[in-house]
């Protein structure tokens, strides 16, 4: 089994556990007012002929290891932001990543960004 394989069966048995965890309806009221804003924004660059960068917030990659030593999302995504990035993309997978769901909500709250 390759990497993407086993990333995929882990995801998988992931999305099965959060599944018990968390009602769809209430999933679904909490994402129910987004309309699709990562697309608008992209939207937003060509309709104006810019080139819109989609920057990621990755600590770390299964074949790289750790990117960031010092990692800390919210300057990460402050810089990314004062650098015009149209979209930002979060890495919240905890095994392969290092990533934590808790960093988009941290981001969302102390940032200023159209998400």
């Amino acid at each position: 089994m390759n990497i993407l394989e086993k990333i995929i069966l882990d995801k998988k048995k992931e999305v099965e556990n959060d599944k018990s965890l968390f009602q769809i309806s209430e999933i679904k009221k909490k994402t129910s007012f987004k309309k699709n804003v990562f697309l608008k924004n992209l939207q937003k660059y060509k309709n104006e002929n810019v080139l819109a960068i989609i920057a990621e917030i990755k600590k770390a990659s299964p074949s790289k290891g750790i990117l960031v030593n010092n990692f800390d999302h919210l300057k990460i995504a402050e810089e990314y932001i004062e650098n015009n990035a149209a979209c930002l993309s979060v890495l919240t997978e905890k095994k392969y990543f290092l990533g934590n769901k808790e960093y988009v909500k941290d981001i969302k709250k102390n940032t200023i960004f159209p998400y």
